[in-house]
């Protein structure tokens, strides 16, 4: 089965361990469906350099606790090598000064809230 490459904003999983006080519960709710959505059905792509893991680092528990969001930070680290479940996309000196934030080589779909894969 080929799953859908995504990179799941950190934004989604902060949002799904209720510590975004600017969501509703609404959108609480369509986080916590889309961390699940992509534990069973989607691949994660991570870069080679480690900048998403480390984002995800600087906004949630590496020890899974207390949310979600948290809990999809351990299973992605422990995950990662899972070729199922991840995929390394390489990052080159290029995509790092075009997009600081993420590089454009690693962006299949950029999950979000109000992604229609919700």
């Amino acid at each position: 089965m080929n799953r859908i490459e995504v990179v799941l904003d950190t934004n989604v999983a902060v949002t799904a361990n209720f510590m975004a006080s600017q969501a509703d519960l609404a959108c609480e709710e369509a986080c916590i469906r889309a961390i699940r959505q992509v534990q069973a059905e989607r691949k994660t792509l991570l870069d080679n350099q480690g900048l998403i893991l480390e984002e995800y680092r600087r906004n949630l528990s590496h020890s899974g606790q207390p949310g979600l969001g948290d809990a999809f930070f351990k299973w992605l680290w422990e995950n990662q090598a899972h070729p199922q479940r991840c995929r390394i996309v390489p990052v080159t000196v290029e995509d790092l000064q075009n997009s600081p934030r993420i590089p454009a080589s690693a962006l299949s779909i950029a999950l979000t809230a109000s992604s229609s894969l919700l």
